[in-house]
């Protein structure tokens, strides 16, 4: 924040790939639900067309930028 510029959006995590079955269970977690009550299924069964993403991830690049410029 420092080193930001107003107005800019930053992405900030560890820039490493999560999958997003992990990021879920943990959500989960937090909020006392076991993953046992969660039903899967794909996209397509529920007549949802496209992709779904099994990781995410987030590009630090602009944060990296400004940390080793500063």
């Amino acid at each position: 924040a420092k080193y930001g510029i107003s107005g800019e959006i930053y992405n900030v995590g560890s820039g490493s790939p999560q999958k997003m079955r992990t990021i879920l269970n943990e959500l989960l977690e937090r909020e006392g639900i076991v993953d046992g009550n969660v039903i899967e299924t794909s996209s397509e069964s529920i007549g949802r067309k496209g992709i779904d993403v099994p990781v995410i991830y987030a590009d630090i690049s602009k944060v990296s930028n400004l940390l080793h410029c500063s």
